[in-house]
């Protein structure tokens, strides 16, 4: 989980990428009858001079089909936002469901 510092202006993550992982897809819980879901989403709004977190419960990054050379603890993340800047950060790994919380 991260958090992410907006800038002068109003920005937005639209993707991230690694060269460990297949895909990478922004996932959010959301609430549907009671019960807590994931559910994919295409972009995350960075205010400018705001602040957002990825969290346990809220939203995150779920990284797909991990490449087995990327056995470490860390992998580079490459995030991409829509005013086109690019982002390289690197990412402690946790298993699903190592934060306590629920995901379906």
């Amino acid at each position: 989980y991260m958090a992410l510092t907006g800038g002068a202006r109003d920005d937005a993550l639209v993707g991230a990428s690694s060269t460990a992982a297949e895909r990478i897809e922004m996932h959010r819980m959301a609430e549907a009858g009671g019960v807590m879901r994931m559910e994919a989403v295409k972009s995350v709004a960075v205010p400018a001079n705001g602040r957002v977190s990825l969290e346990p419960g809220g939203t995150h990054l779920m990284i797909y089909g991990l490449k087995p050379a990327a056995a470490a603890r860390t992998v580079p993340l490459t995030l991409r936002f829509a005013s086109g800047q690019t982002a390289t950060v690197n990412a402690e790994l946790r298993a699903m469901g190592a934060d306590g919380h629920q995901h379906r």
